[in-house]
């Protein structure tokens, strides 16, 4: 039997165990899991899910809406427009980077001219995360698709036009090593004046 490529979206007031019971509902099926998404936005959940799957669909269906309306959630599967289940299902993740906005206030004009900005590069927008609001709003994007060069001058041109604060940098192991840390250096730490130090 062929596989058929579905796409599961579950939307709804997040609690704790939606998660573990979906995917609980699908493990009795022949399922395999292509790809997950899942953001919470002031407590409403949205949970995407791209799987392959064999057998009886209703079947997959009923035991899904089931186990969705036991937690008060909704879940809509339709069909994919995969036409190969074996396709992979993420984008061209060449060239990936991290753009952080920052503004005071971050309107949507100027998210809109940084999207558009990364667009005409070629580029991708694959995720947006919410990294602060106060006492400054922040937004980390995920970015795929184009080279850094182009994506640092497209997206100067949008920091000068929008007045927010853009930060590009490429995506790698060497990204995810830098930390910061900050600390109050009081008599907790240092024997003696601080001041003097």
């Amino acid at each position: 039997m062929n596989a058929t490529c579905l796409l599961l979206t579950v939307t709804g007031r997040d609690r704790p165990g939606v998660t573990g019971a979906l995917f609980a509902a699908l493990a009795g099926h022949d399922v395999e899991i292509l790809d997950v998404e899942q953001v919470v936005i002031r407590g409403r959940l949205t949970l995407g899910v791209l799987l392959s799957a064999r057998g009886d669909l209703a079947t997959i269906r009923r035991g899904v809406t089931t186990a969705c309306t036991a937690l008060g959630v909704e879940a809509e599967m339709v069909e994919s427009d995969l036409p190969d289940a074996t396709v992979s299902p993420r984008p061209n993740r060449a060239g990936r980077h991290h753009v952080i906005l920052v503004g005071r206030p971050l309107r949507a004009g100027a998210i809109s001219e940084v999207a558009q900005s990364i667009a005409h590069c070629g580029g991708n927008i694959d995720s947006i995360i919410q990294l602060a609001h106060e006492p400054v709003s922040s937004l980390e994007l995920i970015v795929s698709g184009v080279e850094t060069a182009p994506l640092r001058v497209a997206l100067s041109q949008s920091a000068a036009q929008t007045g927010i604060d853009i930060a590009v940098e490429a995506a790698g192991l060497r990204r995810r090593a830098k930390r910061l840390v900050v600390l109050d250096v009081d008599s907790t730490l240092v024997q003696g004046e601080g001041i003097d130090l």
